[in-house]
């Protein structure tokens, strides 16, 4: 969608549009593509100016892109990053893949101190000041109101995401209602002009839109 002309452009046909995951290279100004498990199309890039369309190749894991991952770019580790939490138990993976060498195949990661109940359709954002994912599942009947950073790291030659979580002891709101599945990534940091962070998003919309202070001495 253009916001200056007010229109779409497009569709640019893909092998597997169908459904997957997407990040936004600010460096390379490109759009990765990652198709789900079961269905067609391969770990894929398009120059939003142009309409090009690369298609490299397969991922090698089924497991890591079904249906709710969700992708991001990483811009201090130059890595397209997916997660993929539904169904829980040994289908969780954090998973990255290398822009600068779209033909190699992903890496998936080892995950450290990660919430013993890890599963549902989650959102991931990049947090400036952390420097790290900031995830939430807002899933019910999950605590809904949990938020956790994601930290990547390099341990002992070891692709490590190190879970931290970020709720305040002195919360009180619960800003899902009813039982479902998460936000499947209706949420996104947002830095206001006096820099502070806030996590944005909406589950259900009887609920409304929730806000959650990701900087300064609290979280909350």
């Amino acid at each position: 969608y253009d916001f200056t002309a007010g229109s779409w452009r497009g569709p640019w046909p893909h092998s597997g549009a169908t459904q997957g995951s997407a990040a936004y290279d600010a460096l390379r100004k490109l759009v990765w593509y990652e198709a789900s498990s079961g269905f067609p199309g391969k770990f894929s890039s398009l120059d939003p100016v142009t309409g090009t369309i690369t298609e490299y190749n397969k991922s090698s894991n089924v497991m890591q892109h079904r249906l709710g991952a969700m992708a991001g770019y990483d811009p201090i580790a130059d890595r397209v990053v997916t997660m993929s939490f539904r169904g829980g138990g040994t289908s969780t993976y954090i998973s990255e893949r290398d822009p600068a060498n779209p033909s190699a195949q992903g890496i998936t990661a080892k995950m450290v101190d990660k919430p013993a109940a890890l599963s549902g359709s989650h959102a991931m954002s990049w947090s400036p000041s952390r420097q790290a994912w900031i995830v939430w599942f807002g899933a019910v009947p999950l605590d809904s109101a949990a938020v956790w950073a994601v930290k990547r790291s390099i341990s002992e030659g070891v692709l490590t995401y190190k879970w931290t979580a970020l709720l305040s002891a002195s919360n009180t709101m619960v800003p899902v209602s009813a039982p479902n599945n998460g936000p499947f990534g209706k949420a996104q940091v947002v830095v206001l002009p006096d820099g502070t962070e806030l996590l944005v998003g909406i589950v259900i919309l009887a609920d409304g839109v929730v806000a959650f202070k990701l900087s300064g001495p609290t979280a909350k």
